[in-house]
This record gives C-alpha cells, structure tokens and sequence, in this order.
C-alpha cells in the first residue's frame, strides 16, 4: 500500500510541476514581455556603443577582435529571434500564452548571457598582422645624408613626391630598400607601404597588380586598363600610403596606373627612382641626386 502511495506521488509531481510553470507562464506573461523589450533596449544600446568605438578605433593597421565579431552578431542573431517572438506575443491568444511566455524567457535568459560577455575591458580591436615584409638589403655605405634628406622628406607635408635619380649602381635602390624596411619597423602615420619594380619596358598591367598585391588584393584580370585603373584607384584613395616605384625608365601619369595624387591634405608620398626620368612641375617635384 504505501509502495502505491509513494508512486502516485511522484507522479502528482511529475503532473503538478510543469502545470505550475504553465500556470506561472501564463500569469506573469505581460511582465515576461515587458522585461524582453526593456533588456532588448539595453542590449542594442551597448551594442551601438562598441560599433561607435569600432568606427573611430579600427584603422588599416587595427582590426575588430574575433571576440567582437562574434558578439555583434550574437546580439544580431538575437534581434533577429526576437522579432519573431513579437509576432508571436502580438498574434498570441489566451490559451496560447503561456507557450509564447515559456519562449519569452527562454530568450531573456539568452540576452542575459550575451550582456555578460558584452563587457571588453582587453579593449575592441587588435594590430593586424604585418602584412608587408621586409626586403632583402646590402649594408648601406656611404650616402647616408641621401637616406635621411629622403626620409625627412617622408615625414614631413613639405614634398609629396620624390624623384631619386642618377646613375646606376650609385645605390639608388638600395636606399630605398632600407627606407621601405624602415617605415614597416617604425610606428609611423602610414596605412600602406608598398615597393614596385617598375624596370623596362614599363608594363601598365604588371604596375597595377603590384600595387593591388601591396594592398592585400586583386584586380580582375578581364578588365581593361581603365577600368582596372578606375578600381585600384578607389581602392589605394582608402589608405594613406607611401608608394616607392623603383627603377622607372619612362614617362607614365598616374591616373592612367590608377594612383591617386599625393597631396599635402591627403598625406600620401610617392618615391621614384630612376637613372635618368626627371618629372618637373607640380605634377612631379623631383630632387635629384645631386642636390642632397
């Protein structure tokens, strides 16, 4: 007999506890839905305060952190979810309500563990890897007074574009060479440092996927030149830059490459090197060898 008794209480329990829930579910549903849209509300609000941050902290040099990435679109996915439940709570009829109030908490337990983990204190972004590497150099001798004129020319609004020229082998390239590594190593205001071998005969195709090699990216090789040019165009007006064209032997304009102009307002520097090429004029600002 009390083996009987123990057996239909357990089974009043098993009847009586999710009969409880149900009742629960259904009386405290509009306070269930009110609580959804209020923790909804401040989970949005953070989440417009760390894509506000985001915008002003991520640069060419530092990216969102995987951790973010995940956690914006959990946050997405959620807001997603929830505009099915508001269907469902603006559509739900009596008997229906304490299936939709399950659901409702269901969800405000899910904000809850996304809130948790929506605090960064490491911060939002990371350095991106160096993308650029380092060229292989000779020991420079000698001319030491050409790098740092040309450096300071670099790092300063006074002449957007450079002009090394002189004969060859007088270290030319080599100069450059060690400059290129240089701006990678120090902290400096560029977003892009890109080398190009430019030697003859100038190749306008081999120039342009060079320079979109430089940038990370690819240009679509069934394209003609102008459109290409137009592309990479766009593509380079992004980033502050440093382009270094090595070993030029003839004339070429940089809109027909698809370079944007360096100016002063922009920051962007273009260095040339060359044995006998001197651009003048305001298009090209040349100092030759022999004035360092």
């Amino acid at each position: 007999m009390a083996d009987i008794a123990s057996l239909i209480l357990e089974i009043i329990k098993c009847i009586a506890t999710p009969t409880c829930r149900c009742v629960d579910y259904h009386r405290k549903f509009k306070q269930d839905v009110e609580d959804l849209r209020k923790k909804l509300g401040i989970l949005n609000a953070i989440k417009n305060d760390v894509e506000t941050q985001l915008q002003a902290e991520v640069s060419l040099k530092r990216q969102c952190k995987k951790e973010v990435e995940e956690w914006l679109q959990d946050v997405r996915n959620i807001n997603s979810e929830i505009e099915d439940v508001e269907r469902r709570v603006h559509n739900a009829s009596y008997l229906s309500r304490a299936r939709i109030g399950k659901l409702v908490r269901e969800k405000i337990k899910a904000m809850d563990a996304i809130l948790e983990r929506g605090s960064f204190p490491q911060g939002l972004v990371v350095d991106k890897p160096q993308t650029a590497l380092p060229l292989p150099v000779d020991n420079l001798e000698g001319e030491i007074a050409v790098k740092k004129k040309i450096w300071e020319y670099l790092t300063s609004n006074e002449v957007p574009m450079i002009g090394v020229c002189g004969i060859g082998g007088v270290g030319k390239t080599t100069i450059m060479k060690h400059i290129h590594n240089e701006l990678l190593l120090r902290e400096s205001t560029f977003d892009k440092v890109i080398w190009v071998t430019v030697s003859h005969p100038f190749n306008v195709v081999k120039v342009q996927n060079e320079i979109a090699k430089g940038m990370n990216e690819s240009l679509p090789e069934n394209e003609d030149e102008q459109r290409r040019a137009s592309t990479l165009m766009q593509m380079i007006g992004r980033v502050k830059y440093v382009l270094i064209l090595d070993d030029v032997w003839q004339r070429f304009t940089l809109n027909d490459v698809g370079i944007p102009s360096p100016t002063k307002e922009n920051g962007c520097k273009i260095v040339i090197t060359s044995r006998k090429i001197r651009w003048e004029g305001t298009f090209y600002k040349i100092k030759n060898w022999e004035k360092f």
